[in-house]
């Protein structure tokens, strides 16, 4: 539990953003980071990475990031 509430803080200090609880989205590639942040902690067989090309309610995400 101390090493995922680490990674969900580190994430948010990134610019991630929370889409769902434990699901964090970010509107540029960012594999290597989040891939060396989980391997610092021990955790990186507990974590997927997804790339999607649309999500729902994505004009929400896209204005909190400034792409509109």
């Amino acid at each position: 539990k101390k090493s995922r509430d680490a990674f969900r803080y580190q994430l948010r200090k990134a610019g991630l953003v929370e889409f769902q609880r434990s699901a964090f989205v970010y509107p540029y590639p960012c594999f290597r980071e989040v891939e060396s942040l989980a391997g610092g902690l021990g955790i990186q067989e507990h974590i997927v990475l997804v790339t999607a090309e649309t999500l729902s309610n994505e004009f929400r995400f896209k204005e909190h990031f400034g792409l509109v």
